[in-house]
């Protein structure tokens, strides 16, 4: 096999990596902006419970502190499901897909560095997303909020 010819398969096999590695990044950006979505919806279809809550005497700090708990517990879930789930799939469809593609170039390594690297964005998100939702939904008076329909 002559030089030109490796060459050109590697920058085949370079470009082939960057196009995987690019579609992974939009569907990565897409489960994060869903995951945000859904934290965002959560937070602003609870401004009445939250309007109640302070009427019962609940501050601002104790509020904070409940988000912040809440969105916790949204991302170790989140890693609970993920982590198995991605485990299973790289061990057992990832493996066979590769195979059925019929590349006699191509090796699948299995590493957990990707999941590791966006477990704490996704911990990050879930805390400063619905701190950010309740600054927003908790301006004014209490009596606005509650008087206030959706």
């Amino acid at each position: 096999m002559g030089r030109k010819k490796r060459t050109v398969q590697k920058r085949y096999l370079r470009r082939r990596k960057w196009a995987a590695v690019l579609v992974a990044l939009v569907l990565l950006g897409i489960a994060l902006i869903n995951f945000v979505n859904m934290l965002v919806v959560k937070t602003v279809g609870r401004r009445n419970e939250f309007a109640v809550y302070e009427s019962l005497g609940m501050t601002q700090s104790q509020l904070r502190h409940l988000m912040i708990l809440e969105g916790v517990f949204h991302a170790v879930l989140m890693a609970v499901v993920l982590a198995p789930v991605t485990l299973l799939f790289a061990w057992f469809a990832m493996p066979s897909v590769v195979e059925a593609m019929g590349s006699w170039c191509a090796v699948y390594t299995f590493s957990l560095l990707p999941l590791w690297l966006v477990l704490p964005v996704i911990l990050l998100l879930a805390i400063i997303v619905p701190l950010a939702c309740l600054q927003f939904i908790t301006r004014g008076s209490i009596t606005q909020r509650m008087r206030r329909v959706e």
